[in-house]
Formats: structure tokens, sequence, C-alpha cells
């Protein structure tokens, strides 16, 4: 265990948290090798103040300076004030597949080794629950900050048995503590689920309610029309590694992206379907994430609570309760005291997508 790392000072902040966030209706990153440059996930959208518009954007790599994100509408640039959504207020669960397969090729060494690096990138102040699965659930660690507590039981982690990987979403769920909207469950598993006493749409129904990131690792069992499903429920990414090598720049890359989160706020002057596109300009390029949404007619206005579903429809009732947002301010002096320093191993844009696409 690289204890010196796990001693890395806490970068601090006060919490944001969007209000009557939209599932996404595009689809989300699939990056099948090792993270290099920067990246942009949109990973959630407020319209509940409709005609003002938010969105919250995750950057990786490269894009580490909220300032220079510019968004468009419909392909016409709006001028937004840019506010970092800082992590004091958020809550993470890892979701360690530990089923028999994951002996293959030493994955289930590589997968210990990165989520330790996840442990490390993530500020100490961010309470993590582990779950493991095979044949079923099992609680590792209830909500957390002792880093070494937590680092332990990743060591211990052992592989056997058969995939509970709906089991396993919908255990996780209820890890929260429900204090907080901020919540993100970060998933590796090689394989489809084989066991579970719960269905696909149940394990949907938890990740609709708390942000689903997934790293898969490919397999003959593997199944990424699930994971898509799960991811694709309220803003997470799925990126797929095709040797364990990847695991560790992949759960470092998913944390790097809670860590730099940014909401761009701006007065929307379209009605119905629309599309926004968030752009950075990094060093090797300029990086940019799209993303299709329901906007209201010019002649109604989104009631509070509303939001739109992923099929683009408006849905009212569903949304969680508005909290005040910390205030915005402009591009110019975006403040970024949460971010990481640039990350060591490079990190890259997804392939084969919308979301995260390179545009240089």
């Amino acid at each position: 265990m690289n204890t010196q790392a796990l001693r890395r000072p806490v970068i601090a902040g006060a919490f944001a948290v969007l209000s009557a966030l939209a599932p996404l209706s595009v689809s989300s990153g699939f990056a099948t090798a090792p993270p290099e440059d920067g990246r942009l996930d949109i990973t959630g959208v407020d319209v509940a103040g409709y005609p003002t518009v938010a969105l919250e954007v995750g950057a990786t790599g490269g894009v580490s300076d909220g300032a220079n994100l510019v968004v468009t509408e419909n392909g016409e640039q709006v001028a937004a004030t840019i506010a970092v959504v800082p992590t004091s207020g958020l809550e993470v669960v890892l979701l360690i597949d530990t089923s028999g397969s994951m002996n293959e090729g030493g994955a289930i060494d590589a997968a210990k080794r990165a989520a330790l690096r996840f442990l490390e990138v993530l500020p100490p102040v961010v309470p993590v629950g582990i779950v493991s699965f095979d044949d079923t659930p099992a609680l590792v660690s209830p909500l957390s900050t002792d880093r070494f507590a937590l680092a332990a039981s990743i060591n211990a982690l052992r592989a056997d048995g058969e995939t509970a990987l709906y089991d396993s979403v919908v255990f996780a769920r209820s890890l929260f503590s429900g204090g907080t909207n901020d919540r993100q469950l970060v998933l590796l598993s090689d394989g489809g689920d084989t066991v579970s006493a719960a269905s696909l749409d149940d394990a949907l129904a938890a990740a609709t309610d708390v942000r689903t990131s997934a790293i898969e690792l490919v397999s003959s069992e593997a199944n990424r029309d699930a994971l898509e499903q799960l991811v694709s429920a309220r803003g997470g990414t799925l990126s797929s590694a095709t040797d364990s090598d990847a695991l560790e720049g992949f759960f470092q890359q998913v944390a790097t992206s809670l860590v730099n989160r940014y909401r761009l706020t701006f007065t929307s002057s379209a009605t119905g379907s629309t599309t926004y596109t968030v752009t950075a300009a990094t060093p090797t390029g300029d990086v940019e994430a799209t993303i299709s949404v329901q906007l209201p007619d010019a002649a109604t206005t989104a009631p509070a609570g509303t939001t739109a579903d992923s099929a683009g429809s408006s849905t009212a009732g569903t949304a969680e309760p508005a909290v005040t947002a910390e205030p915005a301010v402009t591009a110019a002096s975006v403040v970024t005291d949460t971010a990481v320093p640039a990350a060591t191993t490079p990190l890259s844009p997804a392939v084969g997508s919308e979301s995260g696409a390179s545009v240089a």
C-alpha cells in the first residue's frame, strides 16, 4: 500500500447541489484504451428554473481550469456563469466484482490497485463505502473517511463464485446517508449478472436515484448493454478495458472527474428539443461533450421539481428537492480550489461517443 500517497492534503470547498438533475439522452463515454489527455462529461441538467438552465460538467486530464469552458445551445454560444461544484457533500460507494472469473489474468489484484488509486485521488474528506459481490453482495466497509481502514479492506478482497451484479447495485444504494443528493456509485465488473434475485429493472431504479459510473473489464461473460443502461440512467460514464493494466487509469479518471466539477448556468432562448455542447481547450487540443434535452414550450415554464426524462419528455413530481446552490461566479473569476493537479497517468477522450470526444 502506498501510505505516503494516502496522506495527500485535503483540498477543501463548499458543496453546491444541482436541483432537478435530468437523466441524459446521450450515450455515455465508452473508452477502450488507457486514459490520456483530457475529457469532459455532462453529468446533469437542471431545467427547474427554465428559462434558466444549468449544466453540471465533470473534467479530467488537461481540462483543469473551468474558466475556459464554452457552452453552445443548438450551435450558438451562450453567456454562462461558472461555479465550482466542490466535494464536501459528495458520497461514493465502490462496487467491486469479486466473482471467480476475476482470478483470471490477475484481474482481482489489478482491481485492488485501481481502487487504492481511486482513494488516493479523491479528497480524504469524501466518505467512501465499499461493496464486493460474487454470489451475493457483501458490505466490505460502510461510508468512511478512514483511508487506511478502507485500504486494508480493499487489500483483503478475494475472488470466488458467481456474479450478483444487480443485487449489488440495489444493495449499494442503501449505503448512502440520505443527507446529500450528491451520490456516486463506481462499479467494476468483468461480466454480466448470473445469479441475482433482483432484475435489471430493479438495478436501473437504484441507478436512476444515484449516479453510476462503470468500468468494464471485457470478458466472454460481459453484458455491455446492461452496463450502458445503468450508467445512462443518471449521467454516468462507462469505460471498457480490454486488459487489467488499464483499470488504474480508468479509476483515476472517474475520481478526477468527481473532483473537477463545474456548474454552468445561463438563460436559454430555446424550446423543445435542444442540443448543448460544452467545449474546453487543452494542451493537446479541444475536447467536448454533447447532450440533447427536451425544454418546455415557449408558452409554458417548467414547474419546480420537473425533470426531463431519458426519452426527452417532462415528468412532474420525480425530481429531488430543490437545494439552494452556491452563488455562481463569472468565468473570468472561477475558483478551482477543489481541482487536483494534472494526473500522473495521462487521461484520454472517450472513444465512440459524443461525450468526451476530441475535436482537435
